[in-house]
């Protein structure tokens, strides 16, 4: 009796490749059939074990193995069917190939568009390479590798990967292989975006210790699973980890390397960070930043090294920021710009854009304090005091609230007082100091020291209300500050009525 298949269809419909995919991801053991062409009889047969090809029995059998399956890869409009029996005793040629290595060498001969197009279709968005990616496993070949350093680079649409790559053919057949290996994944650009942003807000992180992330895959490419290295020592608190004792002389060498640029990128500007001068045309910088892509790129990263990933992603990060920045010459202009400025370098767009956020939260303490909330305005203040406490109106606001919370207490008082003298040891003009001391001043009965520091808000703002009718009840109440006349009638009667002539 004949076998049943447990699958079949037309290798039109379902290329080889992706039937290969299917089995390898499924790891089946059995049997594929593919029938010949031209109505010649018999099929070849490939016997597979797990998911790999183990044997075959083809009409005309080559050196190896995979040699003797790539004709099949150009075969079209035949039935195949896969069958859990072993139908294949009289092999004419065995020998163990990886599916991934086999297809990647079958995109080198014929290639049906029919078949590439609707996958670069799908294939919206920017493409990176995705983590965990088994690139080793394709072997690829110079002119493929270059092509997938493009990848590495930055994400690019596909449109923009076919278009700057020196041959369209290669990269139109590199993208359908990546993507149907799942080596690719397209992501936003907002997701870019919003990346680099994280990296500009945030701290280098030390390497975590840590297995790598198990990658999902879909139900379609399910492809073997790889091998987890073992975990690493963990490390001191707050640090990077020591290299392994196990690792290798050259291994020991490139993870103190990592860590040290790790150590020091928070501190360079673009133009250090790629290695060229500030004066580097933009055409000049891609080459630089391509040749630090094949050192730097996470996925350029040895297994033994895996502890420091995520310190790879970050620094690769800062690099392809960079090379973004220094090509486009507007964005390159307003860059130099902050250089010059002594800014320019993660530490400091990260300190800047801390200043920024807590400019912004002061904003919302002085809407509180007019609320009369105090404790929750103290709250923030002491959050905007942490980052930035070089701001003399910071330090008068925190004077301020003190006294508003407790206004009676002598104590706080005095310290308030205290904030505001440290407040006008900023800036001798800080309005909201003068306001808070000659307030202070008036209760302790210093009312002459208190009106002239309104008389100097009120001079230097007239729109300052508060200072205004202060300086006003002064005047009618011939307060300090103002000289009486020899008769001594400057006071509220001689306000209102005038001297006589």
């Amino acid at each position: 009796m004949a076998p049943t298949p447990q699958a079949h269809g037309n290798l039109t419909k379902t290329p080889l490749a992706h039937l290969i995919l299917q089995l390898a991801g499924k790891k089946l053991s059995g049997t594929l059939a593919i029938w010949r062409p031209d109505g010649a009889q018999g099929q070849d047969r490939i016997r597979f074990a797990d998911g790999v090809p183990v044997a075959a029995a083809v009409e005309t059998p080559g050196s190896s193995l995979d040699r003797s399956l790539l004709p099949l890869f150009e075969r079209t409009g035949v039935p195949y069917a896969f069958y859990a029996e072993d139908l294949v005793p009289d092999a004419n040629v065995e020998g163990e190939t990886d599916p991934l290595r086999l297809i990647a060498a079958s995109c080198r001969g014929v290639l049906r568009d029919d078949v590439v197009d609707p996958i670069l279709a799908r294939l919206n968005g920017l493409l990176r390479l995705r983590r965990g990616a088994p690139m080793e496993r394709l072997g690829l070949i110079a002119k493929e590798t270059a092509f997938v350093d493009l990848i590495r680079a930055k994400p690019q649409s596909v449109e923009r990967l076919i278009d700057v790559a020196p041959n369209a053919r290669v990269a139109r057949r590199m993208l359908y292989l990546l993507a149907i290996t799942r080596c690719v994944e397209a992501i936003d650009p907002a997701t870019l975006k919003q990346a680099a942003q994280k990296r500009a807000n945030s701290k280098p992180p030390a390497a975590r210790i840590s297995r790598p992330p198990v990658e999902e895959t879909s139900e379609e490419f399910d492809l073997p699973g790889l091998s987890e290295p073992p975990p690493a020592p963990e490390s001191a608190e707050g640090e990077f980890p020591a290299p392994p004792a196990s690792l290798s002389e050259e291994h020991r060498e490139r993870w103190l390397e990592i860590v040290e640029f790790a150590k020091r990128v928070d501190t360079m500007n673009y133009f250090e960070m790629l290695g060229v001068e500030q004066t580097v045309s933009p055409k000049d910088v891609q080459p630089a930043f391509f040749q630090l892509v094949k050192k730097w790129h996470p996925d350029r990263l040895p297994t033994e090294l895996e502890p420091l990933r995520e310190t790879a992603d970050t620094i690769f990060g800062h690099l392809s920021d960079a090379e973004k920045t220094l090509t486009d010459l507007e964005e390159r202009g307003k860059y130099l710009k902050s250089v010059q400025g002594g800014g320019g370098t993660p530490e400091a767009d990260r300190r800047l854009a801390a200043v920024l956020s807590a400019a912004l939260d002061f904003q919302k303490v002085e809407v509180l304090e007019r609320r009369r909330r105090f404790d929750e305005a103290l709250t923030l203040l002491h959050q905007v005091l942490e980052v930035s406490d070089d701001d003399p109106d910071y330090h008068a606001m925190h004077g301020l609230l003190l006294f508003r919370q407790s206004p009676t207490d002598k104590k706080i008082q005095q310290e308030a007082l205290l904030l505001a003298d440290k407040a006008l040891g900023m800036d001798e003009k800080n309005e909201r100091a003068k306001m808070l001391k000659a307030e202070l001043l008036s209760r302790r009965g210093r009312d002459e020291e208190a009106i002239e520091l309104y008389r100097e808000v009120a001079a230097k703002n007239p729109k300052n209300e508060a200072a205004a009718r202060q300086v006003r009840l002064a005047n009618m109440r011939g307060g300090s500050g103002k000289k009486k006349s020899k008769s001594g009638d400057e006071g509220l009667l001689g306000k209102l009525f005038g001297k006589k002539k």
